[in-house]
């Protein structure tokens, strides 16, 4: 069934092949399985990291926003304090 379901072989191939050809086709196929099973736990570990990343950073930002209200940027002017000799 699984031969006629997922790789398309009729099965009066099958009933042609001889069995060692046939447990090798199906070992191929979950091969085939399992690497496509591993690359996408991959994709889906890196998917998950970068998105805790980007929801670090807009939490970062957040902080910084302080509620909406604007910041004001102010240089505060250098002030010479004179030296007293007593």
């Amino acid at each position: 069934m699984v031969c006629a379901k997922n790789l398309h072989i009729p099965p009066t191939i099958l009933d042609q092949m001889e069995f060692y050809r046939v447990e090798m086709l199906l070992n191929a196929y979950e091969e085939y399985i399992d690497n496509e099973n591993n690359e996408h736990a991959v994709k889906q570990k890196e998917y998950e990291e970068q998105m805790q990343q980007t929801q670090h950073s807009q939490q970062k930002q957040q902080q910084l926003n302080y509620g909406g209200f604007k910041i004001p940027n102010v240089n505060m002017p250098k002030l010479n304090i004179p030296n007293f000799k007593t």
